[in-house]
């Protein structure tokens, strides 16, 4: 009779079906056997049949999911679209599920079948190699390594291969043996693949690293929770012992980044094409997001460029090496074509000594060590140990960045330093300190490298600074073409404007004004010394009735310039309303009084 089937409660009944049985598959008696469940009735998602299967051609060895071999015959089930894990008799019961849930893997690559986990479950580590446009999912399912070992999820010479709705628990504390190397030890490790994407995982408690990617194109990580990951980086892409493997295409969104290993997110060697957007990270001992040049110029091969780095949310990140020279929340060395606008970064450089501070290292809570064109713009920056918004070329020449826009709040050294930086604009900038701050601005350069073509216009500085925007040399060097124009300085405690060993100056628009702090002795609105071709004009230097400026517009030992159309009131010391030696200068039009 047609559409008749034997039905067995468990694969153990399956496997132990009777001589006669078997005959009547054979005899067409009954079409095939119905199936209940793996180890007992109704423990898969529903009953399927397996069909007794030709001698010719052989379906293959038994695998315990698709093909099962019976007395010297198999039968067959071909899974269509998708095959949930539970056919192959992976199970929430069993301690390790490790060549089962292999044996799946294998069979849904080389039939591109999208695997299904309904429940959470125990393995040692899985290799998916060669996978090529394939799903593994759920809806809060996943697996755990119950053993610790080198790498729990391997994905290898892959494409078009998605993560979606998983949990994926390392096995958490671990001494990693001495000498190991770092591509080991994390929940995930991809190479040499393209097209991978998590969607909605959850990648928490690895030994090393949450995700580590090399030699990957394309790799994009969204809606993701990673946390209680132990040792390295909750995200990596690009990570590599060489400077010859180049990554392109890495995207990640909306995803958070909680717990106190080294970094968030991790971009390292070469690369293009990155967009990190509305992240959270958070209580990292390192950095928050972090790229980093393998190598020590601009090459074409290590070259990491076409940034997007947005809407992030980076808080408290700490210095946790005892090295004094990490705890940035944003930190781009050596990059390309990035542009860093509307963060949150606060409450970071965590540890950092105060005292002692190398601004070569660009300490920062956004830190652009060695980069070019680079906009960093809107952001908010909230309570950093040492500076708000750092640049330094200590690498490579730092040319074309420009910071615009941000808000830099309760910094305890310097809201924005340029140190040996080329070609920068800092625009439109809201500077507010801690009243124990050393400056708003500060440009600085060291004794091999001046710095050159700085724009500094239009910033509203306005209290908690020993100095509004400064600028020091080391010895031997200085500075070519510095404007400082039309920014709005208040409540400063020596100089508002300290500007020196410029050759070309412009200091013009300026509005100085003081009305709450008392400044020290020898304070100034505006200070110039050994300049060459200034020109300081159109100011305004005010002090209140009761707060007066200790100094107005000093000027010494500057060579070739104006000091012209300035508005200088209320200055508690007249001889030095304004105040210049030294120099033979073109001053006429101003307004003291």
């Amino acid at each position: 009779m047609a559409n008749q089937f034997l039905i067995k409660n468990s694969m153990a009944d399956m496997r132990a079906l009777s001589a006669s049985e078997i005959t009547a598959l054979q005899n067409g008696t009954y079409d095939g056997v119905e199936l209940l469940g793996y180890y007992e009735k109704g423990d898969t998602a529903v009953p399927i049949i397996y069909y007794l299967a030709p001698v010719s051609p052989d379906p293959g060895a038994d695998d315990g999911g698709r093909v099962i071999a019976v007395q010297g015959n198999k039968l067959i089930h071909e899974f269509v679209d998708q095959i949930d894990v539970r056919y192959f008799g992976v199970s929430t019961t069993i301690t390790d599920n490790t060549v089962q849930l292999q044996k799946l893997v294998n069979i849904a690559i080389i039939k591109g079948l999208n695997v299904y986990f309904d429940g959470f479950y125990a393995i040692k580590n899985i290799q998916i190699d060669q996978a090529n446009n394939i799903k593994f999912y759920s809806n809060n399912g996943g697996l755990y390594q119950y053993v610790a070992g080198r790498n729990f999820i391997n994905l290898t010479n892959s494409s078009k291969v998605t993560f979606e709705g998983l949990r994926l628990k390392g096995f958490g504390q671990f001494e990693i043996p001495q000498g190991e190397s770092g591509t080991y030890y994390h929940n995930v490790y991809i190479s040499d693949c393209s097209e991978i994407s998590f969607d909605r995982c959850e990648i928490f408690n690895a030994i090393r690293g949450g995700i580590l990617s090399i030699r990957t194109n394309y790799l994009s990580v969204d809606n993701c929770r990673f946390y209680q990951n132990r040792g390295m980086f909750d995200l990596s892409f690009g990570y590599s012992i060489t400077t010859t493997a180049r990554s392109t295409g890495f995207t990640c969104t909306n995803s958070s980044f909680i717990g106190s290993n080294s970094y968030g997110i991790h971009c390292m060697g070469g690369g293009s094409n990155y967009i990190i957007t509305g992240n959270r990270i958070s209580d990292k001992s390192e950095y928050g997001i972090v790229f980093y040049h393998l190598g020590t110029d601009l090459d074409p091969l290590q070259v990491i460029d076409d940034i997007v780095i947005s809407n992030n949310i980076v808080e408290n990140i700490s210095d946790g090496t005892g090295t004094d020279a990490k705890g940035m929340g944003i930190y781009l060395q050596t990059v390309e074509k990035a542009v860093v606008s509307d963060n949150i970064v606060r409450n970071t450089l965590i540890g950092r000594n105060k005292c002692t501070v190398n601004r070569q290292l660009s300490p920062a809570a956004i830190s652009i060590n060695g980069s070019r064109e680079v906009t960093c713009t809107g952001n908010l920056v909230e309570k950093s140990t040492i500076d708000g918004i750092g640049v330094t070329n200590s690498v490579i020449g730092s040319r074309g960045t420009i910071i615009a826009n941000n808000v830099v709040l309760g910094v305890e050294k310097t809201g924005i330093s340029l140190y040996t930086v080329n070609n920068c604009s800092v625009q439109g900038n809201i500077i507010e300190g801690n009243d124990s701050n050393e400056a708003g601005i500060d440009i600085q350069s060291s004794s091999v490298r001046r710095s050159s073509d700085i724009n500094v216009s239009e910033n509203q500085i306005k209290s908690g600074f020993k100095n509004g925007i400064n600028t020091f040399k080391s010895t031997g060097t200085g500075f070519d073409r510095i404007a400082i124009t039309d920014n709005r300085i208040n409540n400063c405690q020596l100089y508002y404007i300290y500007l020196s060993a410029i050759n070309v100056l412009k200091c013009t628009g300026n509005t100085i004004s003081n009305d709450t702090v008392t400044m020290v002795a020898g304070g100034s609105g505006i200070r110039v010394d050994a300049n060459e071709n200034l020109l300081v004009s159109d100011n305004v230097l005010i002090g209140s009735p009761t707060v007066k400026l200790k100094r107005g517009l000093q000027s010494s030992n500057n060579i070739f310039g104006k000091i012209t159309d300035n508005i200088i009131r209320n200055i508690e010391d007249p001889t030095y309303r304004l105040y210049t030696t030294g120099e033979s200068l073109d001053i006429t039009n101003n307004l003291v009084e």
